[in-house]
């Protein structure tokens, strides 16, 4: 039986390859150490790998078998609901999220897929509910608050919307959808500062 050493190992050699996008490497190898170590790592790592590819009916068996080893584990409920929601069996998925929830009501991937099947579904008060939980836990949840701007300006809310945005640049100058958003809810002025720092970031990239 590999000890916590030798997991770590594995670990990072597995989570460099589904970083590589070497899907196929990570299936192969998390098939042969779950028939020495049921280890809940390798089950995620077989998981996430299979929805990549877009194999989903054996990212459900996978997690399905996963939650044999421990019924209750939130990260198995979670990622078998992501798959059912990418095979676009809302209700299925909604189910297991719900149920990773019953045993970890603050799992912030639980809620933030949830929030996504509700947004998804266009039941947007309670997605704009479940999003607002997640930043009173964790207010530096970038794409949280990309979700919330997105929201808000589908519903022409500008202002909560841009405040959104702000934020995100606040967290992350770097990233453009903020920039992005924020010019398409913004009526500028010349030489605003906004403009000219959006101006400035393109010519770097140049």
């Amino acid at each position: 039986m590999k000890n916590e050493l030798d997991i770590k190992k594995e670990f990072e050699v597995l989570k460099k390859n589904l970083e590589q996008g070497k899907y196929q490497t990570v299936i192969n190898e998390c098939k042969k150490l779950l028939k020495i170590y049921k280890h809940e790592i390798f089950f995620n790592f077989l998981c996430v790998s299979y929805q990549n590819l877009g194999r989903l009916n054996e990212a459900i068996s996978t997690m399905n078998d996963a939650l044999k080893t421990n019924p209750k584990n939130s990260n198995f409920l979670n990622n078998l609901g992501l798959s059912y929601f990418k095979k676009i069996e809302y209700k299925e998925a909604e189910k297991y999220y719900y149920l990773g929830l019953k045993e970890n009501e603050n799992n912030l991937q639980l809620l933030n897929n949830l929030a996504n099947l509700k947004r998804e579904t266009y039941q947007i008060d309670i997605a704009l509910d479940i999003f607002k939980k997640i930043l009173s836990i964790q207010k530096d949840a970038i794409s949280v608050h990309i979700n919330l701007a997105g929201i808000y300006q589908g519903l022409n809310q500008k202002e909560k919307s841009k405040k959104h945005c702000i934020e995100v640049l606040k967290l992350n100058p770097e990233i453009t959808l903020a920039d992005r958003m924020l010019s398409q809810v913004s009526k500028y002025k010349k030489n605003d500062a906004h403009l000219v720092k959006m101006e400035n970031k393109l010519k770097k990239k140049i």
